[in-house]
């Protein structure tokens, strides 16, 4: 089974997505906040990352960063799931490698599409 790490700081959100995932037949891990999922990752090597952009603390570009410079987990697709729909956060996310920036509200079809994408592109 696949393993899906989301970080998101909106509790009903972030159950939301757990609970679909696991429809989807996903092993699902969270995190409410950066500085959380960064811990984790200690010790899970998930196949998918799925992090908010804005959250307190540590927010999801300090987590894709994080992620980004460690050997171990640097090759892992990594979504963006954020309300910031900004041209420049978006080029900053694609420039660090993101593999996909979806912007809320979204789609059960729009995130299950980008999870399906994400992890076949990295198995190819």
């Amino acid at each position: 089974m696949l393993e899906i790490l989301v970080i998101e700081d909106e509790l009903f959100l972030r159950q939301n997505i757990k609970t679909i995932l696991e429809i989807k037949g996903y092993v699902c891990h969270e995190a409410s906040h950066g500085g959380e999922g960064i811990e984790l990752l200690t010790t899970l090597n998930p196949d998918l990352i799925l992090c908010d952009v804005m959250m307190p603390g540590v927010d999801g570009f300090g987590v894709l960063e994080h992620v980004k410079s460690n050997d171990r987990l640097k090759e892992i697709p990594f979504i963006f799931l954020t309300a910031r729909a900004d041209a420049q956060d978006k080029q900053r996310a694609y420039g660090m490698n993101v593999t996909n920036y979806i912007t809320k509200p979204f789609t059960i079809t729009e995130l299950i599409s980008a999870i399906e994408s994400g992890i076949t592109k990295e198995n190819i």
